[in-house]
C-alpha cells in the first residue's frame, strides 16, 4: 500500500503572556504525513534506517516512509503484536520491540519474530505486563531492550540468541547507548522497600548494572550531543553526566516530556503531551527545543490537542519527525529561526532612535509589544540575509542586572517574508486567537536602517490561567531592558537598551521606554 499525501501548515505561536513562566513565543512550519495505518492506531516509535527512509511501528505493522511521504506497510505475522519501539541494528536491519518478543524487519520488507521467555507464573499477565518497551543498538554489536514490568534488561544477538539481566526497579522503559560504551535506561516506577522511587540505570556489555536515584519519574532517554545522557519524563527534562550528576532544566510551559531525541542541529529535540499551555490553558503538545547548555524553545503543533503521543527522532531529510495523530509530522528545520543566548550579544549595532511598548488591555484580554528601531547604524540588504529562504531572526528581552533572558520571539526563513525592495524585507503570520507578529527590515548604507516589530496576541482573564500572570506589579519590571533582533546566519545583531532615565510609564497594563543616542 502506498500513500503520498502533504498538508503544509505554517503558525505563529506567541505563547502566554511577556512576562513569567509563559513567555516563550515561536513561529515554524510543519508538514503533515498520513500514515495509511490500522484506523485508531498510530505510529509508536520511529527511526531513521539504512535505507534513507524513515520506519516507524504502530499496532500490528511496521512502516515505512520516504522523505517525500511515500508509505509502505509491512503485516506482522503475530496478530495483536502491540509494537512499540523500533532501531537500527549493526546488521542494518530494522528491529523492533513487540507484546511477547524482539522482531526484525530487512530493509525489503521480511520480517523474522524471536520470542523472549516469559517470567515464571505470570500467567495472563505476559500479554500486557511483561512487554519490551525500547530497544536500541549496543555497542557490541548486539541489540539491547528493556521490559515493563518485568523489570529485566535483555540482549539479544542478531541470530536470535536472548540474555536477560534482572534490574533492582520496576517498569523499565527505555534505553540507548551512551557515550562511555555502556547502555543506559529508565527505570521509571520504584523497587522493593521503595515503592516511590526511580533511577537512571547504566548496564555494561557484560551485564553488570549500576542505579542512579533521580527525582520524578524518567520515561525515555538519549545520548546527547555533549556527552551527557538527557532524559524526559514526568520531571521534564534533565541531563546526566555519565558520573551520574543530574541537571534538571524547566519548561517555559510544560511540566511533562514522552520522548527525546538528538537533531542534526546539535541539540535536542522533545516531543510532550497533556501538558498546561497559555494561553488556552488547556491541554497540548508541544515540540521543545534545548540547546546544549539548556535554552529551551517550545513549539506548540497546529491543532492543540495532543495529537498522539508517542516518539520523536530525526529524520534522513535533517527534520525532526514525530508520530501525530494516526500519521506522522516533521518539523522543518530549515525555517528554524535564530535562538537568543542567555544573556544579550556582544557588538550589536545601535540606532538614534529606539522605542520600545508593553501594552496590556486588560478590559479585551489582549497584550502587546512594539519596538522601533530607527536612524541605525549602516546595514546593508546583504547583512539581513535572504529571510524569505535560508535566514531565520530571534527576537529578544533581556531585563534586570545581570541580564536575563526573559521573552523570546522567534521568527523562521519562509514563506511568510516578502521582499517589499531589494532593501526592504517584512514578515507577517497570523495565527488563531488573533496571535501576530510583524517584523519590517529596511537597510541603509547612511545610518538610516530600520526595524520594526510587533507582537500581540489575545490572552485568558487571570483566573483561567493563575500559573501564567499578566504583567509584574507596578514599577517591577527590572532594568535595565534590553531588546535585540539576532540575524540565523551571521550572528549579526541590532539593539536598544533601556534603563531608567528612557521609560517613561512602567505599571501593570503600560511599559514604554524611548531612548536616544546622539
Amino acid at each position: 500500500m502506498t500513500v503520498q499525501v502533504r498538508v503544509v501548515l505554517s503558525l505563529l505561536v506567541a505563547a502566554g503572556t511577556l512576562f513569567g513562566p509563559c513567555a516563550r513565543g515561536t513561529a515554524q512550519s510543519f508538514v503533515e504525513f498520513p500514515a495509511g495505518g490500522q484506523r485508531g492506531v498510530g505510529a509508536a516509535g520511529l527511526t531513521t534506517g539504512p535505507d534513507g527512509n524513515l520506519w516507524f511501528v504502530g499496532g500490528d505493522q511496521v512502516g515505512r516512509i520516504t522523505p517525500a511521504g511515500d508509505v509502505t506497510l509491512f503485516s506482522i505475522p503475530t496478530r495483536n503484536s502491540a509494537t512499540y519501539d523500533i532501531t537500527v541494528g549493526a546488521d542494518d536491519n530494522l528491529w523492533f520491540v513487540e507484546r511477547r518478543g524482539v522482531g526484525r524487519i530487512t530493509p525489503e520488507g521480511t520480517i523474522t519474530e524471536f520470542a523472549i521467555p516469559d517470567p515464571p507464573g505470570c500467567g495472563a499477565c505476559c500479554d500486557n505486563c511483561y512487554a519490551p518497551q525500547g530497544i536500541t543498538s549496543g555497542p557490541d554489536g548486539n541489540l539491547w531492550y528493556v521490559s515493563s514490568y518485568r523489570n529485566t534488561v535483555g540482549r539479544i544477538t542478531p541470530t536470535g540468541t536472548v540474555t536477560e539481566f534482572p534490574a533492582a526497579y520496576w517498569n523499565l522503559h527505555d534505553i540507548t547507548s551512551g557515550p562511555d560504551g555502556n547502555l543506559w535506561f529508565t527505570e521509571y516506577y520504584g523497587k522493593p522497600g521503595d515503592e516511590e522511587g526511580t533511577a537512571i540505570g547504566r548496564i555494561t556489555p557484560a551485564g553488570t548494572i549500576t542505579d542512579f536515584p533521580v527525582s520524578g519519574r524518567p520515561l525515555r532517554i538519549t545520548a546527547g550531543p555533549d556527552g551527557n545522557l538527557w532524559f524526559v519524563g514526568d520531571v521534564g527534562v534533565a541531563r546526566m553526566t555519565p558520573t551520574g550528576t543530574v541537571t534538571e532544566l524547566s519548561f517555559p510551559t510544560m511540566s511533562h516530556a514522552d520522548d527525546i531525541t538528538a537533531g542534526p542541529d546539535g541539540n535536542l529535540w522533545v516531543r510532550a503531551c497533556g501538558v498546561r499551555y497559555c494561553p488556552d490553558a488547556g491541554d497540548a503538545g508541544m515540540i521543545a527545543r534545548i540547546t546544549p547548555t539548556g535554552t529551551i524553545t517550545e513549539f506548540p503543533l497546529p491543532d492543540p490537542s495532543c495529537g498522539y503521543q508517542g516518539g520523536i527522532t530525526a529524520g534522513p531529510d535533517g527534520n525532526i519527525w514525530f508520530p501525530y495523530h494516526s500519521g506522522l509530522m516533521a518539523l522543518n528545520l530549515s525555517g528554524t529561526a535564530a535562538v537568543c543566548a542567555p544573556t544579550p550579544a556582544s557588538g550589536c549595532r545601535t540606532a538614534r532612535h529606539n522605542l520600545l511598548v508593553v501594552k496590556a488591555n486588560l478590559a479585551r484580554h489582549e497584550d502587546k509589544l512594539s519596538w522601533r528601531w530607527s536612524g541605525g547604524q549602516s546595514t546593508s540588504e546583504i547583512e539581513f540575509g535572504d529571510p524569505p529562504n535560508t535566514t531565520g531572526y530571534a527576537l529578544c528581552m533581556y531585563t534586570g542586572s545581570p541580564e536575563t533572558l526573559l521573552t523570546e520571539i522567534d521568527v523562521p526563513a519562509g514563506g511568510n517574508w516578502r521582499s517589499a525592495s531589494t532593501t526592504r524585507f517584512s514578515y507577517k503570520s497570523e495565527w488563531r486567537n488573533a496571535n501576530v507578529l510583524k517584523l519590517l527590515l529596511r537597510a541603509s548604507d547612511r545610518s538610516r536602517a530600520k526595524i520594526k516589530a510587533v507582537v500581540g496576541w489575545n490572552t485568558l482573564s487571570e483566573d483561567q490561567r493563575p500559573h501564567c500572570p499578566r504583567l509584574p506589579s507596578p514599577g517591577n519590571i527590572p532594568l535595565p531592558v534590553t531588546m535585540q533582533l539576532v540575524n540565523s546566519t551571521n550572528s549579526t545583531c541590532w539593539e536598544a537598551v533601556y534603563d531608567a532615565a528612557d521609560v517613561i510609564r512602567n505599571d501593570a497594563e503600560y511599559f514604554k521606554a524611548r531612548s536616544v543616542v546622539r
